[in-house]
């Protein structure tokens, strides 16, 4: 057997070893899905050899995964020489055991190949890509190795194989030459029947024995040929070589050779000449054969011309031609190649396609070329750059082709320079034209001035505007129009923007009107120009003037209103205090006098008169509970105190312990984010907070309710929230709730008088806030507000 290459020492570096057992560690644990994929794309690309049922999914992933596991083992520990070793050695055990099948073999080198290559990707597949370069080139060089050691085993196999049916085809000659001897009319029939030549030389090189073959081919009779030594049938300067042909096979037993036999009449016959060393009765003897070559022979000179003619057709390529296989090695390029890019042919074989690209135009390279390997083909253009650094653009083509079993790359690159030239001193021209007629159809005077400040062109509207003709002002200085500006060339910069100022206009006749002017500096091929956009707006400024006017009285009566709203608003509020107080007191009389006129009458009414007093008193009791939510409301406005720094983590704890009774009733969980300090009414805060968990834990469905606190800072404030698990609100009423004594359900299944919500709104909107709720009917609620941070107040 023969023994697999060992692994070169300086093949990779000790960084792309380590990387190599990296991966190998990387890859242990997702061996069994980098199997499943390997083989399921085995059997999609080649269903055929799957076809007969044969060869199962699951036989094909047992044995993929016996492959991937020696690979992966070895990576782990470094032990490439022993990758090298059992890989070799395990394709060989399976390319025999396949030969020695009954039904014939079904493994080829292109399925093998085709294998190999789908087990590698699946491999980077499973790695996620490989975004080191040691890593990447590590196992490339690791692929590459592979798919050679593939190869090579495939070739000692078949190489072995024939000489197994070599040395048998041998012992059969040598059997039936011991037959002949003995059964010399069966030895006939063989003789004449082989394919071509058929020849016996004895020790003393005399050709002892022949079939028609030779004589037909040779043109000499039975007489003539046993008069012949073997030699005189080629050409004088081919019998030294035939004659050492000769010796050798008496020597060490065989030999073969190509030679030309030249027949009686000068014609040519080629033929492949076969001997093998026998044993007879009168001696050693060469047994052999002389198989007709000549189809071989024309089929290989046809593969010369064609090659030829392909050298010569890529040679004469107007651009440059490149051939390159799937890990960017150069197998093919022409010697315009080596002209454009000034690198040598060895220097280009060491180079990868990329190389001669840089910046994006690499990226757009490289997509294509991974383009065209999937699916093809594929165009690029970009700038090819040459060793000395020149750059050139050229259109790029790539088609996808096999090379001996191989995926390459074939394409050709021509130089678009001119056409780029061309395109561009075309778009200059259309350019130019749109540009005069975008600037004639301006509605404002433009002007166009060079860098001196002399005008290069003016349109119509600058005539209508200052008067002068436009062939007056051609060549003219800027301030001819524009006098008090003084001309100053601004500063290009790699995005100049347009400045706008406003300046005093000149007519023709002299007099002045004030202008806009909006300036765009334009580079062109014929130097910075300036574009100037001039706007009379004499108009605009009595309208300016009218508007400041307008402004300071509209802000002196905004004014004058707003005073009067806050003393209306500090009035309604006052109001609603003093009235919310005094009907108190009436109230507390009507509940008192009922209570005592039932207790003290009680066995003097019937049903009826009981009931109507229990509805008066509840009756009053709702309505004390109205007036004294009433008076909360407006006590907001009237008795806030002072806005101070306030820790609203310390004020939430007050708030549950207020609510304690509540949220163990409950079985409630409230949990909160860290909270900030903020700059507020404590007393309110307690108040907003201890309103929506309450609320929060009332209005709750069957789950336990979960309530969480968070804040969180939105520019000078701090946005809470405060989200529950309750039965939500539909979002048309998301508004109406904010509305004081408006409610969504009835009394009995949910106590209060609607104004709680209306309270955290007032107090919100008091510290300069907003609030909002977020909800949807059975998905719980989340109320939204707004705090100010102040100084101090961070949090």
């Amino acid at each position: 057997m023969t023994v697999p290459p060992s692994f070169s020492a300086d093949l990779l570096t000790a960084d792309e070893r380590a990387a190599l057992a990296q991966i190998g560690e990387r890859l242990w644990e997702a061996r069994g899905a980098i199997t499943a994929e390997w083989s399921a794309n085995v059997i999609t690309a080649m269903p055929e050899y799957f076809s007969d049922g044969r060869l199962s999914l699951e036989q094909l992933r047992a044995l993929n995964e016996f492959f991937l596991t020696l690979i992966i083992e070895h990576m782990r520990h470094d032990d490439l020489d022993g990758l090298t070793r059992v890989y070799y050695e395990t394709n060989r055990r399976l390319i025999e055991a396949d030969m020695e099948r009954v039904d014939g073999s079904r493994i080829s080198l292109i399925s093998l190949y085709t294998s190999a290559r789908l087990g590698l990707r699946a491999i980077e597949a499973g790695l996620g890509g490989l975004s080191q370069r040691e890593e990447l080139v590590a196992f490339g060089k690791l692929g590459t190795h592979l798919l050679m050691l593939v190869g090579l085993a495939y070739s000692d196999s078949r190489q072995e194989a024939l000489e197994r049916a070599r040395n048998q085809l041998e012992r059969i000659v040598e059997e039936r030459t011991a037959a002949l001897a003995k059964e010399k009319t069966l030895a006939d029939t063989i003789i004449e029947t082989l394919p071509g030549f058929f020849f016996l030389i004895d020790h003393r090189e005399r050709l002892v024995r022949w079939n028609h073959e030779v004589e037909k081919v040779s043109g000499y009779d039975a007489e003539t040929l046993a008069t012949l030594h073997p030699l005189d049938f080629f050409d004088p300067d081919s019998r030294p070589m035939l004659a050492d042909k000769m010796r050798e096979a008496f020597s060490v037993g065989r030999t073969s050779v190509d030679a030309e036999l030249v027949a009686r009449d000068g014609s040519r016959h080629p033929r492949w000449f076969t001997s093998r060393r026998v044993e007879l009765d009168q001696g050693p003897c060469l047994v052999g054969v002389g198989l007709d070559i000549s189809e071989r022979r024309r089929a290989e000179e046809r593969i010369q011309r064609e090659k030829q003619f392909a050298d010569n057709i890529i040679e004469s390529l107007p651009g440059i031609f490149y051939l390159f296989d799937e890990q960017g090695r150069f197998l093919r390029w022409n010697r315009n190649f080596e002209a454009v890019s000034q690198y040598a042919g060895e220097e280009i074989g060491r180079m990868h396609p990329l190389d001669f690209f840089g910046g994006d135009d690499q990226h757009a390279v490289a997509e294509r070329i991974g383009e065209a390997f999937q699916r093809g083909q594929s165009t690029v253009e970009a700038e090819f750059i040459s060793q000395d650094g020149t750059r050139r653009p050229y259109f790029f083509t790539g088609h996808r082709i096999l090379v001996d079993d191989h995926v390459c790359l074939i394409g050709m690159g021509i130089d678009v320079t001119e056409r780029k030239q061309a395109e561009e001193a075309l778009q200059r021209a259309r350019t130019a034209q749109l540009f005069a007629t975008l600037l004639e159809s301006a509605p404002d005077a433009m002007v166009v001035s060079d860098r001196a400040g002399a005008i290069v062109f003016a349109n119509s509207q600058t005539e209508r505007l200052f008067g002068h003709r436009r062939d007056e002002l051609l060549g003219r200085p800027l301030d001819l129009l524009i006098p008090d500006e003084p001309f100053e060339w601004p500063r290009l910069s790699a995005a100049p923007a347009t400045t706008s100022i406003e300046a005093q206009g000149r007519r023709c006749d002299g007099s002045r009107f004030p202008i806009e002017i909006k300036r765009s500096p334009l580079d062109t091929n014929d130097g910075p120009l300036l574009t100037s956009a001039i706007r009379d707006i004499t108009d605009r400024k009595r309208s300016e003037a009218e508007i400041r006017r307008l402004n300071t009285d509209l802000e002196r009566r905004v004014q004058e209103r707003t005073r009067e709203l806050a003393r209306s608003n500090a009035e309604l509020e006052q109001f609603a205090y003093v009235a919310s107080h005094d009907l108190q007191e009436p109230l507390r009389a009507v509940a008192s006098y009922t209570q005592l006129l039932a207790r003290r009458y009680q066995h003097r009414l019937d049903g009826d008169a009981v009931r109507f007093i229990d509805r008066t008193v509840a009756a009053v009791s709702r309505m004390q509970a109205l007036i004294r939510d009433l008076l909360a409301v407006a006590r907001v406005g009237t008795h806030g105190e002072p806005f101070e720094a306030t820790d609203c983590e310390s004020v939430l704890r007050d708030v549950l312990d207020d609510l304690q009774a509540a949220v163990i009733e409950a079985g409630a969980t409230v949990t909160h984010d860290p909270l900030p300090v903020v700059l507020a009414d404590r007393s309110q805060v307690r108040q907003l907070l201890q309103n929506l968990i309450g609320n929060a834990i009332k209005f709750r469905g069957d789950p336990a309710p979960r309530v969480h606190i968070a804040a969180q800072r939105d520019g000078a404030a701090w946005q809470f929230r405060v989200q529950d698990n309750g039965i939500g609100i539909e979002p048309e009423y998301a508004e109406r709730v904010f509305v004081i004594f408006q409610r969504l359900h009835g009394r009995r299944a949910y106590p209060g008088t609607g104004v709680g919500l209306a309270i955290c709104k007032k107090i919100v909107e008091r510290h300069g806030g907003r609030i909002w709720l977020e909800s949807a009917d059975g998905q719980g609620t989340r109320v939204c507000f707004q705090l100010p941070a102040g100084r101090g107040a961070e949090g």
